[in-house]
């Protein structure tokens, strides 16, 4: 929360902007502060549409990006290379885990095979949950890690996600050993996939702070 707002005005501000000057997520933070996590709660009733992230698109302007993190340990002995795309999905998942409970949250695994939402956490004790999907990078070892906001479906069909699907994309690159966590909101504006930045590089706190507007809201 902005220090000296009350989060209810806050939340009503950030709404306000939403629905009557139609701003992305990351220009609502950029305007008032307010906090990823809680933003990503607060704004779930009022999407942008299709057309609406189309157009920020082309109006947004690059940003500079780390190029990489420093190589992983993991390069001194596993061969990065010639892993399956089922052995990364496998490694990239047990990497989240790891953090989730350095973090002191509760995780679950989905109920239902399909499901969009690799892990499901919560606060100890807390009734409010967060879905989390785990993504490896598409691309190849040297160049900056891209992962993909599209899934399967049907046969072999390829469509970007929906709102709702989940609350959180994690991308973890197993080559510099660093997970980069996207609050759905965050993905506005990206039709196929979303770079690794500096802002994103083991950002926990959004996930916790999504966790505490939650609870703030019951």
């Amino acid at each position: 929360m902005t220090r000296g707002v009350p989060q209810t005005a806050l939340r009503k501000t950030c709404v306000d902007l939403r629905v009557k000057n139609r701003m992305s997520l990351k220009e609502i933070h950029a305007e008032t502060g307010a906090a990823v996590g809680s933003l990503s709660v607060w704004l779930s009733a009022h999407p942008l549409t299709e057309e609406e992230r189309r157009a920020k698109i082309h109006a947004r302007v690059a940003t500079p990006r780390k190029a990489r993190q420093a190589p992983s340990k993991f390069l001194a002995w596993a061969d990065i290379r010639n892993l399956s795309r089922a052995d990364k999905a496998a490694a990239s998942e047990a990497a989240v885990l790891f953090r989730l409970a350095l973090n002191g949250l509760c995780v679950f695994g989905p109920m239902f095979d399909g499901s969009k939402e690799d892990w499901i956490v919560s606060a100890r004790g807390g009734r409010f949950f967060a879905r989390i999907q785990v993504k490896s990078p598409n691309t190849s070892w040297g160049q900056i890690p891209h992962f993909a906001i599209r899934c399967t479906e049907g046969h072999g069909k390829k469509r970007r996600y929906t709102i709702g699907e989940f609350d959180f994309l994690v991308g973890y690159d197993l080559s510099s050993d660093t997970a980069y966590v996207f609050s759905e909101g965050e993905l506005e504006g990206n039709k196929t996939s979303i770079g690794a930045r500096d802002e994103a590089a083991e950002a926990w706190r959004k996930v916790t702070e999504f966790l505490d507007a939650g609870v703030a809201q019951r």
